[in-house]
């Protein structure tokens, strides 16, 4: 904040006295009299606090590194505890900006907060302008993670292009143009009164890229957030989802990775012997399952994925068309595979060659193996 505005803070927090009427009052008060300050009030464990420190930081970037907190994580923005200043925003309208902690918290480690008071005669405007970009869970560098489990744990991971993965050219283009056309069909499932949902289906060998897959739906939803199912508490999962669908109106993914875990087949479970809380627990999870991907707790706009390793583990009824209309099988590279994913990371024809691989090969291996070429060309330094 320039040194005008700094003055104008302090007019702000002071007040200068005017006389009005033969009344004394004040300009700071003139700014907030016969009105509620609407407010931003969020906490370090909120979802939304490292946003909204972000877009802080954006509006004053100055002001905001003078009191910013020292961390070694530099995605991670956060204010010095007791911090206050001001900043102007058009039309004598003002943010006043406060780092505290809360010290009513009987806490061992009280919560740091972020406060955010909109003063002026756009102030709800404003206000809602700041949430509507604080609230956004995506942006063009991240994919939110969201598990699904008692602690709400989230993370970001970079998104994945479908032009950087190498696959078979018909399943890529079976899974682009499926999604596409679903997302194209909005308006046909509305006139049907029908649920907007997809359901994908990834299965083969380990290590061919099922997850990346799913990051790479992700981006061409606008690296829509993924959410991932807890398989000990499916309907505390289906919970968090109706949560997120409440404040995120843009595409979600729901990623049920390894699919097989959750269920025995009909075929295993007659052969086993279950006591009665074991199989009702069962059949409580599977009919979760079913109402998630096509029945009561179907959200809109929602991309379902499922993968596994082991497709015939898998009671075909939860797989069947309808709960999953792109199915595909990845496998193994062949050589023009491999080729094609070492030039996509930089190197030659040579250098697949000289690894003397047989095929088909796992690829999640083969980016092993160029890992380690490209650390040994580090040692030597001759790092290209």
């Amino acid at each position: 904040m320039s040194k005008s505005n700094d003055t104008i803070a302090k007019k702000i927090i002071t007040g200068i006295a005017i006389s009005v009427g033969g009344t004394v009052i004040t300009e700071g008060f003139k700014l907030i009299k016969n009105s509620v300050v609407p407010t931003i009030n969020v906490g370090e464990w909120d979802n939304a606090y490292n946003n909204i420190n972000k877009l802080i930081y954006k509006i004053d970037k100055d002001k905001y590194d003078k009191y910013r907190s020292p961390t070694t994580n530099n995605d991670w923005y956060e204010l010095s505890c007791d911090t206050t200043y001001f900043i102007k925003l058009k039309d004598k309208n003002y943010i006043k900006v406060e780092a505290f902690k809360n010290k009513d918290e009987k806490k061992f480690y009280p919560e740091q907060r972020l406060k955010l008071s909109f003063i002026g005669n756009k102030k709800y405007i404003y206000r809602r302008q700041f949430l509507d970009d604080a609230l956004k869970l995506t942006d063009e560098k991240h994919i939110q993670v969201k598990y699904l489990n008692d602690c709400g744990l989230t993370c970001d991971v970079i998104p994945h292009d479908f032009n950087k993965i190498v696959l078979d050219k018909n399943v890529k283009s079976r899974i682009i143009n499926g999604l596409i056309n679903w997302k194209n069909s909005k308006q046909w499932y509305e006139d049907h009164e029908l649920v907007h949902k997809i359901g994908v289906f990834l299965y083969g060998k380990p290590g061919t890229g099922k997850s990346t897959i799913a990051k790479a739906i992700s981006k061409m939803f606008n690296n829509a957030p993924i959410l991932t199912i807890e398989p000990s508490n499916i309907m505390n999962s289906i919970s968090g989802i109706f949560r997120m669908r409440k404040k995120y109106n843009g595409t979600i993914i729901v990623l049920i990775e390894d699919f097989d875990l959750y269920f025995k087949s009909r075929e295993e479970l007659e052969n086993m012997e279950l006591d009665y809380e074991q199989r009702k627990r069962k059949d409580a999870n599977q009919n979760a399952i079913f109402q998630l991907l096509d029945g009561i707790y179907s959200t809109d706009n929602t991309i379902y994925i499922a993968t596994t390793n082991f497709k015939d583990r898998i009671d075909p009824a939860l797989i069947r068309y309808g709960r999953f209309d792109i199915q595909e099988e990845l496998d193994y590279f062949n050589y023009d595979d491999a080729l094609k994913c070492v030039k996509l990371l930089g190197y030659s024809k040579d250098v697949l060659d000289n690894f003397k691989l047989e095929y088909p090969v796992q690829p999640s291996y083969l980016q092993s193996m160029i890992m380690q070429y490209r650390s040994s060309l580090l040692v030597k330094g001759k790092l290209v």
